[in-house]
């Protein structure tokens, strides 16, 4: 009993060696990060926001990769360990304060130029040595807000709603927002029970913002569905913009319905997506599936010139996909239920 005894020691030593030996060889190339963030406005510790290090330009390795996560404490304070040697930027998200690399989904080698300088302007850089960890102090700025009201246009408030804020190109002023402009995201919220808004944390800029209700056309502020007419705001950081109020048509809307074929002969199509888009070339869409029956319907759908999109159609009997197709759609006063997209084989 007691040789049992002193081998299960002697294996347990041996496995408590092993583990050591294993866990030094991980984070023998790593390295790590101390630091602490603060607010600028109240020169108070940012508390519980969350940090990441981003891979500085021209470091190998995808977007968010290589350097960590932590949430900062009661008084600030973070440590992020096992991050692999290089340059890196602190990346802060806290509610209602800047953060430059919001909706950023691609690595800084892929933005343009003018992009990539605004926003590693903003950022706070740290150099991470092997078997070292590096010590920095960041400073985060609250951002302007764009607050308002979202209504259905009999007053009943929409709650629940979501609102997008797009940051346009600099310099782009008083010209037309086209669909070709390169608007990136830049803020999001969610309208509570009175229909009421505030989107948060936006840097210095010129955004328009959007509701997107459920199954119909995003409506920008300035009460349209076509971007290009949305009225714009240029804020500056520390901004309240209120009155940004946007009103959700009920009224006047129609319905589109229709049936999905195979233009060979005539039999309906049950797996196929049908998008119905503005015809102008804006970015507006709103997407339907079809049925086992090959039908779909649009229930809110504004007077209009529009593109009935197919794609993705496909018999699961034959096994034979359909070409990606558009037929031009005009609404006009009414409801229209015979519609018939024709879907031609691939070739």
């Amino acid at each position: 009993m007691r040789r049992h005894r002193q081998l299960a020691s002697l294996l347990c030593a041996v496995a408590i060696i092993f583990a050591a030996i294993s866990t030094r060889a991980q984070n023998s190339d790593s390295g790590g990060v101390l630091g602490r963030v603060y607010c600028a406005d109240t020169q108070k510790p940012a508390r519980f926001a969350n940090v990441r290090l981003q891979p500085a330009e021209g470091q190998d390795g995808s977007f968010g990769g290589r350097g960590g996560f932590a949430t900062t404490g009661s008084d600030g304070s973070f440590r992020i360990t096992g991050v692999s040697p290089g340059e890196y930027y602190v990346d802060v998200m806290m509610p209602g304060y800047i953060q430059p690399m919001r909706g950023m989904l691609n690595s800084f080698e892929n933005l343009a130029p003018e992009e990539r300088d605004r926003i590693t302007a903003q950022l706070t850089r740290v150099n991470v040595a092997l078997n070292q960890s590096a010590n920095v102090q960041v400073m985060i700025y609250r951002g302007a807000t764009i607050g308002g009201t979202v209504n259905f246009d009999d007053g009943s408030p929409a709650a629940g709603v979501s609102i997008q804020a797009l940051l346009l190109p600099a310099g782009i002023g008083a010209k037309t927002v086209s669909s070709g402009s390169q608007q990136s995201f830049a803020g999001f919220a969610r309208t509570d029970d009175r229909g009421q808004f505030r989107v948060t944390g936006l840097g210095d800029g010129t955004y328009i913002i959007f509701a997107a209700p459920r199954s119909i056309f995003p409506i920008y502020y300035g009460n349209t569905i076509e971007r290009s007419h949305a009225k714009k705001f240029e804020v500056h950081a520390g901004d309240e913009v209120p009155g940004a109020d946007i009103q959700i048509p009920a009224a006047g809307m129609h319905s589109v319905s229709g049936v999905v074929v195979s233009q060979q002969d005539g039999h309906a199509l049950s797996r196929a997506s049908v998008q119905l888009r503005l015809s102008s070339g804006d970015t507006g869409t709103i997407s339907a599936t079809t049925a086992s029956d090959g039908t779909f319907k649009f229930n809110a759908v504004p007077d209009g010139k529009f593109t009935i999109q197919l794609l993705n159609a496909y018999d699961s009997t034959t096994r034979m996909g359909y070409a990606s197709s558009g037929q031009a759609l005009e609404v006009d006063g009414s409801d229209i239920s015979d519609l018939i997209v024709n879907a031609a084989p691939r070739n």
